[in-house]
C-alpha cells in the first residue's frame, strides 16, 4: 500500500511563495502567545510553537530583505 510522506504543512504555508508566510507566522504566534496557560496549563509545547513560528518569520524576513547568514 502506498503511504502518504509525513510533512509539516505549516511550513510549506509559510515558506511557499503566496505570501502567506508572514501572516500565518503572526497569527500562529499570538495563537500560541494567547493560549499559554490556559490550554493544557503552562506548557513546554506552546512556547515552544511560539519560537518555531518566530524562527520561520525571521527567515521570510531575511528572505524578503536579502538578508545573509552570520558566518
Amino acid at each position: 500500500a502506498y503511504e502518504i510522506p509525513k510533512r509539516d504543512w505549516s511550513s510549506d504555508v509559510c515558506s511557499s511563495d503566496l505570501g502567506h508566510g508572514v501572516g500565518f507566522c503572526v497569527g500562529s504566534i499570538m495563537k500560541y502567545a494567547k493560549r499559554y496557560g490556559k490550554k493544557d496549563g503552562h506548557n513546554r509545547k506552546d512556547i515552544m510553537k511560539i519560537i518555531h513560528y518566530g524562527i520561520i518569520l525571521l527567515h521570510i524576513y531575511d528572505k524578503q530583505n536579502n538578508i545573509n547568514k552570520e558566518k
